[in-house]
């Protein structure tokens, strides 16, 4: 009775511990919020632009968020690769990666829309340093294949 008493009193203060604590992904969910907000503020202004200058616009805005946001993003996907796997994304995060992928269905409609537009310098450029500021998301894939190479 003793151990069925004191398995309970530890499962509440675990259960408890999470719940107050906010679960081992309350660092990861601000971020995500926050790359959610810039990236719904960036589809959402290529959906309204209707000219070459609105165009470039949302792609600069995105450019420069995203240059920001990199080195969190690296931070934790290091901290927590499980995040890499699609298929096993943490139940606690799957609201704001719904979302995401919502987003991303939209943004890929915008291909288009870019494409329209990428005869005007202008578009073209913000484009080329909007595809520039996506590297810097991604070289942390290219460093750790590096450094695989070597180990």
């Amino acid at each position: 009775m003793k151990r069925f008493v004191l398995g309970v009193i530890v499962l509440t203060l675990l259960a408890g511990s999470a719940i107050y604590a906010g679960g081992k992904y309350t660092e990861v969910e601000p971020v995500l919020a926050e790359m959610l907000k810039v990236f719904e503020k960036f589809v959402t202004g290529l959906e309204k632009a209707e000219n070459a200058d609105a165009v470039a616009a949302a792609l600069d805005y995105h450019a420069k968020t995203a240059i920001t946001l990199a080195p969190k993003m690296k931070e934790i996907m290091k901290k927590y690769p499980e995040l890499k796997d699609e298929n096993s994304h943490p139940e606690e995060l799957k609201p704001l990666l719904t979302k995401m992928d919502e987003l991303i269905k939209r943004m890929v409609v915008m291909y288009g829309k870019i494409g329209q537009y990428t005869k005007y310098p202008k578009v073209k450029e913000a484009f080329n340093r909007w595809q520039e500021a996506m590297k810097t998301m991604e070289e942390e894939k290219e460093e750790d294949a590096g450094e695989n190479e070597d180990a």
